[in-house]
Protein backbone atom coordinates (compact mmCIF):
# COMPACT_ATOMS: atom_id res chain seq x y z
CA UNK A 1 0.00 0.00 0.00
CA UNK A 2 3.11 2.49 1.02
CA UNK A 3 4.41 1.93 -2.65
CA UNK A 4 1.09 2.44 -4.47
CA UNK A 5 0.57 5.68 -2.21
CA UNK A 6 4.13 7.05 -2.63
CA UNK A 7 4.38 6.50 -6.52
CA UNK A 8 1.07 8.58 -6.52
CA UNK A 9 2.39 11.22 -4.14
CA UNK A 10 5.42 11.77 -6.81
CA UNK A 11 2.78 12.22 -9.57
CA UNK A 12 2.31 15.94 -9.23
CA UNK A 13 -0.68 15.78 -12.40
CA UNK A 14 -3.14 14.51 -9.69
CA UNK A 15 -5.92 16.59 -8.30
CA UNK A 16 -6.41 17.62 -4.28
CA UNK A 17 -7.98 14.30 -2.98
CA UNK A 18 -7.14 11.40 -4.98
CA UNK A 19 -3.93 10.06 -2.31
CA UNK A 20 -6.60 10.22 0.35
CA UNK A 21 -9.54 8.67 -1.88
CA UNK A 22 -7.10 5.45 -3.03
CA UNK A 23 -5.90 5.32 0.79
CA UNK A 24 -9.69 4.73 2.02
CA UNK A 25 -9.70 1.98 -1.52
CA UNK A 26 -6.93 0.33 -0.70
CA UNK A 27 -7.59 0.26 3.41
CA UNK A 28 -11.29 -0.87 2.84
CA UNK A 29 -10.47 -3.84 0.46
CA UNK A 30 -7.79 -4.80 2.93
CA UNK A 31 -9.44 -4.35 5.92
CA UNK A 32 -12.68 -6.96 4.29
CA UNK A 33 -10.25 -9.64 3.84
CA UNK A 34 -8.47 -9.31 6.64
CA UNK A 35 -11.15 -9.53 8.99
CA UNK A 36 -12.68 -12.86 7.35
CA UNK A 37 -9.56 -14.57 9.78
CA UNK A 38 -10.40 -12.57 12.78
CA UNK A 39 -13.22 -14.27 14.74
CA UNK A 40 -15.77 -11.55 15.90
CA UNK A 41 -19.32 -11.14 15.85
CA UNK A 42 -21.77 -11.34 12.81
CA UNK A 43 -23.29 -8.20 12.05
CA UNK A 44 -25.45 -7.31 9.01
CA UNK A 45 -25.73 -9.77 5.89
CA UNK A 46 -23.73 -12.34 7.56
CA UNK A 47 -20.84 -9.74 7.22
CA UNK A 48 -18.74 -8.67 10.67
CA UNK A 49 -18.86 -4.79 11.52
CA UNK A 50 -15.33 -4.18 10.00
CA UNK A 51 -16.52 -5.63 6.91
CA UNK A 52 -19.72 -3.45 6.50
CA UNK A 53 -17.79 -0.39 7.07
CA UNK A 54 -15.25 -1.02 4.82
CA UNK A 55 -17.73 -1.79 2.30
CA UNK A 56 -19.34 1.57 3.25
CA UNK A 57 -16.16 3.62 2.66
CA UNK A 58 -14.95 1.57 -0.51
CA UNK A 59 -18.80 2.30 -2.11
CA UNK A 60 -18.55 5.80 -1.13
CA UNK A 61 -14.27 6.20 -2.01
CA UNK A 62 -14.87 5.14 -5.79
CA UNK A 63 -17.49 7.31 -7.28
CA UNK A 64 -15.98 9.89 -5.38
CA UNK A 65 -12.74 8.96 -6.96
CA UNK A 66 -14.49 8.56 -10.38
CA UNK A 67 -15.92 12.26 -10.22
CA UNK A 68 -12.98 13.71 -8.63
CA UNK A 69 -10.77 12.58 -11.93
CA UNK A 70 -13.54 13.41 -14.11
CA UNK A 71 -14.06 16.63 -12.90
CA UNK A 72 -10.45 17.89 -13.12
CA UNK A 73 -9.51 16.20 -16.64
CA UNK A 74 -7.69 18.40 -18.69
CA UNK A 75 -8.89 20.39 -21.51
CA UNK A 76 -6.64 19.79 -24.83
CA UNK A 77 -5.03 22.70 -25.67
CA UNK A 78 -6.27 22.98 -29.03
CA UNK A 79 -10.22 23.02 -27.71
CA UNK A 80 -9.48 25.00 -24.66
CA UNK A 81 -9.82 28.16 -26.42
CA UNK A 82 -12.57 27.36 -28.39
CA UNK A 83 -14.43 26.10 -24.71
CA UNK A 84 -13.96 29.78 -23.32
CA UNK A 85 -14.66 31.76 -26.71
CA UNK A 86 -17.85 29.62 -26.34
CA UNK A 87 -19.03 30.83 -22.77
CA UNK A 88 -18.25 34.20 -23.64
CA UNK A 89 -20.01 34.70 -26.61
Amino acid sequence: MLGLLWRLHRDRRLPDGVLFLTYVIVYGVGRFLLTYYRLEKIWFWALQEAQVIALVAVVCAIPTLLWLLWANRSIPPETAGRAIQRTTA
